[in-house]
């Protein structure tokens, strides 16, 4: 059986431990062809016993390893086993034969290992049961020992007095008064886990029940409306206003957002360019719902082509009254308490929907604040405040960007729900609270059963709510002088006083009391006409009173028995809780135990590394000198290299330079050109349009590391800057790999790489333009001979260039003019792994391949290209990669835009920060990036910012 695939490797080290660290090193010996292949240059019996260790678990796949481990802890098993049923003839508990028969086994340090390679499921708490029998059993043997070697000790004393056998008892004592302690410390340190595993459970039926009651407040809207739309006649969702009626008495909606199917708000972005129809129009037919002018809502509507002229539209809207938009009126306050006493006092305010989210802004990004529905306030000289019948609000905490503004300057959640408040907060203490149920269960029809006059429910009514529900007892203490907790005394004997008032017992009823209870016979015949009189009297009342009881004891027996039921249910449940926070405990302590020793491995690691730098900065100062000392020497040696050109003299024949050409390649000794390695036949296969071109670049865009989201869009972003013959800076890592991809997509063979070395060689750049048409990727492009030579290469050749730079901050020390003929693109930004290292895809045009048509650039991002002053020539460049990419992709998200377009050139020429200036005021320059493009923009250019 593979042991070793049960176990984790913190365990598998325990187990090597057990088999030694020495025996590991034999067999590593015996196997001194297996060990060269994992441990190359090295001999199995210079390593350390540890260092066999952890070569063992980390090769722990290897036959000769795995092997050789189970097999030890088969035989392991088999001891324990037939142990085990010796032991399972003394103890007659099988638990107990168990825990001796570990504490005699390798498993006695760490039990888990056991019940993993037994194959036994149990649990944390069945463990600590374990051990603690564990504890119990060495106890006893302990005990049992001691008692076995003082009898015998007390015999041989009865005939010698030895001296060495008194020095071996007093330590065998001392042995066992420190095993004892040692126990009796674990013993306190289980009681003490006991003590924190029961605090928990406290605070998680805290968390519990704060998590129920944030759960009842939850701000959920059903999808199922969104859902239904998409299955009917209406495409669209939108947030509008109605307007004003024009001369003919006609009323409109005007569009001021967009909600998708997530249920999220989407600014709408009219394009004045086209045409005022379809999903480019910014009003609605208005056919039903609210008429009020200026009042906002959500119309589901769809837009038809005109059966007279399909240029133009029918537009069909319906009110949906089941979604409601959260209106957001940010107050200018300092917390919330000031913000909670503002709503009971009334605010000043503007609200256009039916719920509303009251907040402040406490830090840069973030606000915190309560959800209102329209019904819980009160409208009231231009004031709103909470109505006195809300006992308590949701809180909930949101960031800037989770608010959209409109264009009618009114602001509003994106998401149509809240989802679950962080808290609740009262509005009212706990007195009011409890003055407010009471005065709400007692209605006028519960004092009209009792008889009262509906007066008399008014005068209780109205005292009842001027009742003083702030404590009195400080007033009572400094007006007595006295402290608080006296006072508190002082106010019940009060109230118990005031009751006995009440209920009739005054202190003439009580000296009445004592005179008949010292005279028993008046007594006795007080009581006896009290009986009987009573008795006649009542006689119906006491049947009915003795049916009640009854009843009532039913009712009892059935309470009982539900409570009993409930009681069973409860325990189970905290059973669960207290089990699962212990299992959060080990995992804990696991957690420790891995990082402790993870940072034993690094402080080791840096001390090799700092005496290894040592070493080396030693050695790099002898070099230096032994330089110094030849530098003389070396210069007086090139004085006569070459003579003839020194003296401007020519050589009598011209020698002629080898020009080196082997087959998939030309080199020279300034430059190097390849051609690119052809794709497995196998793996190539035939595309029959732009699509299949596509799909076939995003799988090699895949194995190049690009995050699984950006593969088609960088695809279609590649594939039309090919088409429009524009070519790419790749910079950052992966470069290489992501220009192989498209030329295997399009050729079925890598990319053709042009090396510049330190001097420009025309030989290398004649072999260069003569090779067929192709993607070729340059490298090194700073050099300075070749610098200057870079755009009339790009420019001039059939192939289509990727030029590649791995670092990105060499980039804005370079001449921006270069980004004029080169357009850069960080790969930073949407690689999150290394390459692949499976087989790649390749692609091959069929005969009758469709290619994608080329359309006419549209004027994206005028304005921002405009106030970065891009030039003319690169604006037009960019607009029409991103027009086409678009095209391909039936996509208009703007996150492509930004990421491979835009701030790639504002990082490139230094405009950073315009950029970012520029995606915070969204309103003026209609850029709305997604969550996810804003993550990796935070990650790139730093949160802060």
């Amino acid at each position: 059986m593979n042991y070793i695939s049960l176990l984790t490797n913190e365990e598998l080290t325990y187990i090597c431990k057990m088999i030694t660290g020495k025996n590991l090193k034999m067999l590593f010996k015996s196997y001194s062809k297996e060990f060269a292949q994992i441990k190359r240059g090295f001999r199995a019996t210079s390593l350390s016993e540890n260092e066999a260790i952890s070569l063992a678990v980390k090769h722990k796949d290897k036959p000769f390893i795995s092997t050789v481990i189970n097999k030890q802890i088969e035989e392991w098993l088999k001891e324990t086993d037939e142990y085990l049923k010796k032991q399972e003839l003394t103890f007659r508990d099988h638990d107990k034969a168990v825990a001796k028969m570990l504490l005699g086994s390798v498993f006695c340090d760490d039990i888990v290992i056991y019940y993993k390679v037994k194959d036994i499921d149990v649990n944390d708490l069945y463990l600590e049961k374990m051990r603690a029998l564990m504890a119990e059993v060495k106890q006893e043997i302990q005990e049992e020992n001691k008692a076995t070697f003082e009898e015998g000790l007390s015999q041989r004393y009865s005939t010698i007095q030895d001296e060495e056998l008194k020095v071996a008892y007093q330590e065998k004592l001392k042995a066992l008064e420190e095993e004892k302690e040692y126990l009796t410390k674990q013993i306190s340190e289980v009681t003490e886990r006991v003590e924190i595993l029961e605090k928990l459970n406290e605070e998680y039926k805290e968390e519990l029940i704060d998590l129920r009651a944030r759960v009842k407040y939850e701000d959920r809207i059903e999808y199922g409306q969104i859902e239904k739309i998409s299955e009917k006649t209406y495409d669209n969702i939108s947030f509008c206003e109605v307007s004003e009626p024009d001369y003919s008495g006609q009323k409109y909606l005007i569009r001021l957002a967009d909600i998708n199917r997530s249920g999220v708000l989407e600014t709408f972005h009219f394009n004045e360019d086209l045409p005022r129809y379809f999903a480019n129009r910014t009003k609605l037919f208005f056919k039903d719902g609210p008429t009020e002018t200026g009042i906002m809502g959500v119309w589901n509507w769809t837009s038809i082509p005109n059966k007279m002229d399909h240029t133009k539209d029918y537009v069909d809207s319906c009110f949906n009254p089941h979604i409601c938009p959260i209106q957001v009126i940010i107050l200018d306050m300092e917390n919330e308490g000031k913000l909670l006493d503002a709503l009971k006092n009334g605010v000043n305010a503007d609200i256009d929907s039916k719920r509303v989210f009251f907040a402040i802004s406490p830090e840069k990004s973030k606000i915190v604040g309560i959800l209102c529905d329209k019904g819980d306030l009160l409208f009231n000289s231009d004031m709103w405040k909470l109505r006195d019948n809300v006992l308590s609000v949701p809180k909930y905490e949101f960031s800037k960007r989770d608010i959209i503004g409109l264009q009618n300057q009114k602001y509003f959640l994106r998401k149509i729900d809240a989802g679950i408040p962080v808290a609740i907060l009262n509005i009212k203490n706990p007195f009011e609270v409890v003055k407010h149920i009471i005065s709400s269960r007692y209605s006028w029809q519960l004092f009209k059963q009792m008889g009262k006059t509906r007066n008399d429910w008014k005068m209780f009514r109205d005292f009842f709510k001027g009742l003083e529900v702030d404590s009195i007892v400080s007033e009572i203490a400094s007006s007595i002088r006295c402290s608080e907790e006296k006072a508190a005394k002082i106010l019940n004997d009060f109230i118990k006083n005031v009751e006995s008032y009440i209920d009739g017992t005054t202190i003439e009823d009580q000296i009445l009391a004592s005179l008949v209870s010292v005279d028993k016979e008046l007594q006795n015949r007080c009581m006896s006409l009290l009986t009987t009189k009573w008795e006649k009297e009542h006689q119906e009342r006491v049947t009915e009173a003795q049916a009640e009881i009854e009843k009532l004891e039913e009712n009892i027996n059935k309470a009982e028995s539900k409570f009993e039921k409930q009681r069973i249910k409860n325990e189970s449940a905290l059973n669960k809780q207290i089990s699962d926070a212990e299992q959060r405990m080990y995992e804990i302590k696991k957690t420790y135990d891995e990082l402790r020793d993870k940072l034993t491995v690094l402080t080791d690691e840096i001390a090799k590394k700092e005496k290894l730098a040592a070493d080396v900065e030693c050695i790099v100062s002898e070099r230096i000198k032994k330089a110094q000392e030849n530098a003389a020497e070396f210069i007086a040696g090139m004085a006569f290299v070459n003579r003839d050109m020194y003296t401007g003299k020519m050589q009598s024949e011209p020698v002629a330079m080898p020009n080196i050409v082997v087959e998939a390649s030309t080199s020279n000794n300034f430059g190097l050109y390849h051609l690119g390695k052809e794709i497995l036949q196998e793996n190539v296969e035939k595309v029959f349009d732009w699509n299949d071109t596509i799909d076939v670049i995003s799988y090699g865009l895949t194995d190049a590391g690009v995050i699984a989201g950006y593969t088609k869009p960088l695809a279609a972003y590649l594939l039309s800057a090919y088409l429009n013959r524009s070519p790419v800076f790749l910079i950052g890592p992966n470069a290489n790999e992501i220009a192989d991809a498209l030329s295997a997509a399009l050729y079925g063979k890598k990319a053709d790489v042009l090396e510049l070395g330190d001097t420009y060689s025309p030989d290398a750049i004649k072999t260069f333009y003569e090779d067929q048409d192709g993607v070729v990727r340059i490298s090194n492009p700073f050099s300075p001979a070749w610098i200057s030579k870079i755009p009339d290469i790009v420019c001039r050749t059939n192939k289509y260039c990727f030029v590649v730079y791995p670092y990105s901050e060499d980039i804005q020390i370079e001449p921006k003019s270069m980004f004029t003929y080169i357009l850069p693109l960080f790969t930073e930004l949407f690689v999150n792994k290394t390459p692949s290292t499976n087989r790649r895809m390749g692609g091959l045009r069929a005969e009758n391949y469709k290619d994608f048509t080329l359309r006419k650039s549209e004027k994206i991002h005028e304005k921002v290209l405009t106030s970065m002053k891009v030039p003319a020539l690169v604006k037009t460049k960019i607009q029409k990669i991103l027009t086409n990419m678009h095209k391909m992709l039936e996509d208009k998200n703007v996150d492509y835009d930004i990421m491979f377009a835009i701030l790639p050139y504002a990082f490139a020429t230094m405009q950073m920060q315009k950029l970012i200036d520029m995606l915070n005021d969204t309103e003026k320059y209609k850029i709305q990036i997604s969550a996810d493009a804003v993550r990796l923009l935070e990650i790139y250019i730093g949160e802060e910012e």
